[in-house]
């Protein structure tokens, strides 16, 4: 499967360091230069339409929704599913070992999220008409925490996906591709309902937009994670104005 990592062409440094820490996968990965939301004209960013006129989401969050509009619009182009990783993601060794096996036990499916960000929560049907909503320590791991990650190799399922942040790491097919761009774009303040947290609010970025939409579509989520993301807040060029 063909497989695209989302790296901003100012970062090399970030995609080296990728590459170090996913060596270990075997995974011949393809770099995709990422849209930068902070290098765009007010017209560049009307002309891109991921998100409705006069609404003012974050640089950042312009870019990584574009990055990824591109990429959906890429696996449609192709008509084939593709992987997309973000180059903050920590990747198993045996990633490509387990994700035949997760893909077979799936009649059918549109997306897959390898993995979620960790200071929130990940909310996944369990069968019986039940969900779980699972919380995670540390909030935001470490270096250490993902080099030791990449090594681990704990039986993984797959669960229909209520609710998650983050999209380091995913799979997603055509129709889910297609599905995707219809309803993610443009973004806009929708109300975002996340029942395990109890709470409502106005969607401000493109994580927001993807929980509206993962009801609408057969998303599905690993557990435990295939894929985890470094997650720097203090680092993210996607919460930046």
């Amino acid at each position: 499967m063909k497989n695209f990592v989302i790296n901003l062409d100012r970062e090399p440094r970030k995609f080296e360091s990728f590459l170090a820490l996913n060596a270990g996968s075997g995974i011949a990965f393809n770099r995709h230069a990422a849209c930068d939301g902070a290098a765009l004209s007010e017209s560049e960013i009307a002309a891109l339409k991921v998100a409705a006129p006069g609404l003012k989401f974050t640089r950042g969050s312009i870019g990584c929704a574009a990055s990824h509009q591109a990429l959906w619009q890429r696996v449609v182009a192709l008509n084939e599913p593709v992987l997309i990783f973000e180059d903050d993601a920590a990747i198993r060794d045996d990633f490509n070992k387990v994700l035949p096996a997760l893909l077979a036990s799936l009649d059918s499916w549109d997306y897959l999220t390898f993995g979620y960000n960790t200071d929130s929560i990940l909310d996944i049907a369990i069968g019986g008409g039940m969900s779980s909503a699972i919380a995670f320590t540390p909030r935001q791991p470490s270096p250490a925490n993902q080099r030791d990650f990449v090594k681990s190799a704990a039986a993984v399922g797959v669960y229909r996906l209520n609710n998650c942040f983050g999209t380091c790491g995913y799979a997603i097919s055509p129709a889910g591709a297609r599905k995707l761009l219809k309803h993610c774009f443009p973004m806009n303040t929708r109300p975002i309902t996340i029942p395990a947290l109890k709470r409502t609010f106005p969607a401000f970025n493109f994580d927001c937009i993807l929980n509206d939409v993962y009801g609408r579509i057969e998303a599905y989520a690993c557990f435990p994670p295939l894929v985890l993301p470094k997650n720097d807040v203090a680092a993210s060029t996607t919460m930046r104005a």
